[in-house]
C-alpha cells in the first residue's frame, strides 16, 4: 500500500483491520509519501514471512504526521524493520503509542530507524531473540542531519540474551536531540564502570555536539 499526501491534507485512517505481510518482495507494507496525515489505530500486522519493512516513511521535508497506536504487530526474522522514517530531520512528526511488537528468533534488523519519532507505552518484546545483533530503536539522521528529534517514554524493551542492543546512538549528528525516561529493559547486559552493556551503544569524541538525555 502506498499513499501519498492529499491535496486537503485530509486523515487517512486504517481502524480495526488486520494485515499479513507476503515475503514475495522486499516492498514495505506501507509506503508514506511526503504531506500525509495517517493514523493506524487498533490494527494487527502480522509480518511473519516479511521481507521487507512495515511502516516506511520516504523521502522528503514536507511535514508529513503519521500515528500509530492500540496495535499489535509480529516480526519475521526475515523482515529488514518496522518503523522507519528516510525523511529530512525535523520534517514527519512520527509517534507510536501503545503499540505491542513481538519479534521472532533470528531477527537482524532494525525496529525503529530514522529521526522524529515519539515512542511511549509500547512493549518490544524480542524474547525469542536469544543471539546476534539487532536493534530496537536505530537513531540515525537524514537530510538536514543534526536537526533529530528522538523520544522514547514509558515503554518496554525485552532481549532475549542476544548481542543486540536498546538504543543504537552512534549514527546521529551534532545539533541532535535524544531523550529516553521511564523505560523498563529486561534481559540486556547493564552498563558497568566497565563494560557498555546491551542497552546503549554510544560513540563519543571531544567534539561531541548531540544531547542524549
Amino acid at each position: 500500500l502506498t499513499l501519498s499526501g492529499a491535496a486537503t491534507n485530509d486523515w487517512i485512517r486504517l481502524i480495526g483491520l488486520s494485515v499479513t505481510g507476503t515475503g514475495a518482495s522486499a516492498n514495505p507494507i506501507i509506503q508514506f509519501g511526503s504531506g500525509i496525515r495517517f493514523l493506524v489505530d487498533n490494527c494487527e500486522l502480522d509480518g511473519t514471512s516479511l521481507t521487507g519493512l512495515f511502516l516506511k516513511k520516504t523521502t522528503g521535508s514536507t511535514k508529513t504526521v503519521i500515528h500509530i497506536r492500540s496495535s499489535k504487530l509480529t516480526v519475521g526474522a526475515s523482515c529488514t524493520g518496522v518503523f522507519a522514517n528516510s525523511a529530512d530531520d525535523s520534517s514527519c512528526y512520527f509517534t507510536v503509542h501503545d503499540c505491542e511488537v513481538n519479534i521472532i528468533a533470528g531477527f537482524t534488523g532494525s525496529i525503529v530507524s530514522g529521526p522524529d519519532f515519539r515512542v511511549s507505552d509500547c512493549v518490544f518484546d524480542a524474547s525469542a531473540v536469544t543471539s546476534g545483533v539487532y536493534r530496537h530503536v536505530n537513531c540515525t539522521s537524514n537530510g538536514t542531519a543534526g536537526k533529530y528529534l528522538g523520544s522514547f517514554v514509558n515503554n518496554t524493551f525485552i532481549d532475549g540474551g542476544s548481542t543486540g542492543f536498546a538504543f543504537q546512538l552512534t549514527s546521529i549528528a551534532t545539533g541532535s536531540i535524544f531523550t529516553e525516561s521511564g523505560n523498563t529493559f529486561i534481559g540486556f547486559t547493564a552498563p558497568t564502570a566497565v563494560t557498555a552493556g546491551q542497552i546503549y551503544n554510544v560513540s563519543h569524541g571531544t567534539a561531541d555536539g548531540y544531547q542524549i538525555h
